[in-house]
């Protein structure tokens, strides 16, 4: 089913679905996209990440793929700024992008449906991700054991994979090819590269440097 939503657009960073993460704006579209939010949207909104920095918008360039998101709390700042804490809900389609005179952008959406994986696949694929990301945290030390607690309790690899995505130290056009990927398997086995690749460079830098 498609449905409008206003549009939030971030530059150098991009919201997963399952991630929590906190706003601050002070001009005048940013505000009323969420007031529009609240007020006729149940607090909902698309979230999109730009990928230049250019203050102009082509919404011909815009990305066809978004995370729905939730407000979660709003906050007004002693400075004039707004504060809105989020959190992604799940992936969106983007049929068409609509300019809504000097009010911002508005987004015609559908949620993206998700093939069901069967019960074993899930739980075994859960398992090795587990495994491997023990293993990557002992190993390279400046990733965070918080995590593990974040998706200790998940049995659900669509979430957990969305979850983990958040901390892999990679780059945003890398993060942007797993909001792009909706089959969770998939998402599951560039994760376990990424994690791979990433404990190879640890490993040659902390050779180099024995050896400096």
């Amino acid at each position: 089913m498609k449905f409008n939503l206003p549009v939030m657009i971030l530059k150098g960073t991009l919201l997963m679905p399952e991630v929590e993460a906190k706003f601050e704006f002070d001009d005048v579209k940013s505000r009323n996209m969420i007031e529009e939010a609240e007020l006729f949207h149940e607090n909902n909104l698309l979230v999109i990440t730009k990928n230049n920095n250019d203050e102009d918008i082509n919404i011909n360039m815009l990305p066809k793929i978004g995370t729905i998101a939730k407000i979660i709390t709003k906050l007004e700042l002693p400075n004039g700024k707004i504060r809105i804490h989020l959190k992604g809900i799940k992936r969106a389609s983007v049929y068409e992008y609509i300019n809504v005179l000097n009010d911002g952008i508005e987004s015609i959406v559908a949620p993206i449906s998700i093939d069901k994986i069967d019960s074993d696949t899930n739980q075994g694929i859960i398992r090795k991700l587990n495994l491997e990301l023990e293993n990557y945290i002992n190993k390279v030390p400046y990733m965070s054991n918080s995590m593990l607690t974040l998706i200790s309790n998940t049995r659900n690899l669509g979430k957990m994979t969305d979850i983990i995505v958040n901390y892999l130290p990679v780059d945003l056009n890398r993060k942007n090819d797993y909001l792009k990927e909706i089959n969770p398997i998939k998402r599951a086995e560039m994760i376990l590269e990424d994690m791979y690749k990433e404990e190879q460079l640890f490993n040659i830098e902390k050779n180099i440097d024995t050896k400096v």
